[in-house]
Parts: structure tokens; C-alpha cells; sequence
């Protein structure tokens, strides 16, 4: 009888254990690169674009992903039930995968003019404008693609219009289910929340993640920028935040224009379980040849 109620026990823990996870991310730091303002115009109010974590459960259908932001709001009456923020969500599974991001998102930095060019230009670069610093000096305003440090096997996009994941290489796009949840006592703000048939979360997995302006109208859905923000213009890019432990270490990846993916252990009872299974399993094994195995 000890023995059967101790099994139970076992298979218990490994029942209602569930792997977990949550990658908070700094609050304010909606800023880019540093350069990046939000559009001008009245809706696009404070932390619409602040990331704060990307949160996992492991569930009977897979594992479900919260990607949580400062707020969610929806003035322009998306059917998904947000309006402002377009997210990449990039999950690093394996060794290998694709390295291309599925929406063009862009970085800029400033850099000196040289001194002999009377046209004060950068030859050879994207200039998209210049800044004149305090003591004449004048700056060449950059564009340049983000690049991901290491490849993804699942990419989900999601917007307040459509919501899809995509697979491997030559895979379809395939429609996610969203919901908007409200966090609760951990001022994490408002969730965009869906599942995908993944299983559940391995300590190696790692993760990247994205939050644009969206734009309905503007090419893949990113919001136009200038170096100055208009009414419905971004000023410095077309990224407002990135998924980091460190508001610092995201201009700094955000300005060297490469993105390491965040790659953190599961919640302590994960890691514990596999240990507590050992143990209970050479537990009973003892008992049974205690007791003669007796049944």
C-alpha cells in the first residue's frame, strides 16, 4: 500500500508540475536605439509600444506565449483587440535555422561627416539625414537592417489585424488565435496571448522579440519613420523595443544593429521535477525490497 501511494505521488508531481517561464523586460525603455519617438498623433499615447516580458506555460495544447506591454489600447477598433503595436516573436529551438527577419525592421545611428567633404554625406552609406551638434560638427543620420545573432526555426507576427506563425523554410503562414489578457498584481500591463503546438519549454530554447508601430498601409505593415516624428510618422526607426533583461544592452545591440537571443533556465519546479522523480522512483524500488516485494 506505501508503495502504490508513494507511485502516486511520483506520477503526481510529474501530473501537475508544468514548465514555465517568464522574460521580464525593462519598463520606459520604448526609445530604440535611442532615437526612436512615437508617431505624433493623439492615439499613440505612453507604453502603447513599452515592452515588459514574453511569459510561457506549458499546456495540454503545446505551450502558450504572453507577450506583455506597458498598455493596449484599441481606438482604431482592430478585430484582434489592439491597435498600436507590431510584434516579431523569433524562437531559437535548434542549432541552425533561418537568420532573416520576416518584416524589414531597420536601426539608425549617426556618424561624423568627414571633415574634407564639402557635400557633408557619408559615400558608400543610406543617409536619411543630418544632425549638426552644438559646436558645428555635422552627424550623417544611417539607416541599416537588424540582423538575428543565431537562426529560428518559428517566427510569429502579430498585429491587432492579423495574427500567423511561420515554420522552417518554404512553410505557409499559419493563423494564430489571440486573445488580450490584463495582468494581475505584477505590473506587467496588458498580454497578447496565444499557443502554439510546440511542446513544452526547453532551458535551450532562446527568444526574440520585436514591438513596431504598425501601419496598415506601409510596407509590411511598419509605420514610416523620418529623423524627425510626424503626426502618423516615427522619428528614428521602425523599432521601439526589443526584448532585453537591460534597457542598455538594448541600444547596444539595437545601435550595433545585431540581436542575441535572450535565453534563460525554466521556473525552479521544472528543474526540480526530474530529481524528484529519481528520487521517488529509487525510493519505491527500496521499499519493494524491504518488504520482499510484497504487493
Amino acid at each position: 500500500m506505501r508503495a502504490v501511494v508513494l507511485l502516486w505521488l511520483v506520477l503526481g508531481l510529474g501530473r501537475f508540475s508544468s514548465a514555465s517561464l517568464l522574460l521580464e523586460d525593462p519598463s520606459g525603455d520604448d526609445y530604440g536605439a535611442g532615437a526612436f519617438r512615437y508617431p505624433l498623433e493623439a492615439s499613440f499615447q505612453a507604453g502603447v509600444l513599452d515592452l515588459r516580458g514574453l511569459e510561457l506555460e506549458e499546456t495540454a495544447a503545446g505551450t502558450q506565449f504572453t507577450v506583455w506591454l506597458s498598455r493596449l489600447a484599441n481606438p482604431w477598433e482592430a478585430p484582434l483587440g489592439f491597435s498600436h503595436p507590431l510584434i516579431q516573436l523569433y524562437l531559437d529551438l535548434a542549432a541552425g535555422g533561418r537568420t532573416d527577419l520576416l518584416l524589414p525592421a531597420t536601426r539608425l545611428f549617426s556618424r561624423l561627416a568627414p571633415a574634407t567633404d564639402a557635400e557633408r554625406s557619408c559615400p558608400g552609406q543610406e543617409v536619411v539625414g543630418l544632425e549638426v551638434g552644438a559646436g558645428g560638427q555635422v552627424s550623417c543620420v544611417l539607416e541599416a537592417p537588424l540582423a538575428l545573432a543565431s537562426g529560428w526555426e518559428v517566427a510569429v507576427v502579430l498585429s491587432g489585424f492579423e495574427a500567423y506563425s511561420v515554420g522552417p523554410a518554404g512553410s505557409q503562414p499559419q493563423p494564430v488565435s489571440v486573445t488580450v489578457v490584463d495582468d494581475v498584481g505584477r505590473d506587467l500591463g496588458r498580454g497578447v496571448r496565444f499557443s502554439l503546438p510546440l511542446g513544452p519549454p526547453a532551458p535551450d530554447w532562446g527568444y526574440y522579440v520585436l514591438v513596431s508601430p504598425l501601419d496598415l498601409f506601409g510596407p509590411g505593415r511598419l509605420r514610416p519613420w523620418a529623423v524627425t516624428a510626424g503626426a502618423y510618422v516615427s522619428a528614428g526607426g521602425n523599432v521601439a523595443d526589443v526584448l532585453d533583461s537591460s534597457e542598455h544592452q538594448q541600444v547596444a545591440m539595437l545601435q550595433a544593429g545585431q540581436l542575441a537571443p535572450i535565453r534563460e533556465p525554466l521556473a525552479p519546479a521544472q528543474r526540480l521535477w526530474p530529481w524528484l522523480a529519481a528520487g521517488g522512483a529509487a525510493l519505491l524500488a527500496l521499499g519493494f525490497v524491504a518488504q520482499g516485494v510484497r504487493w
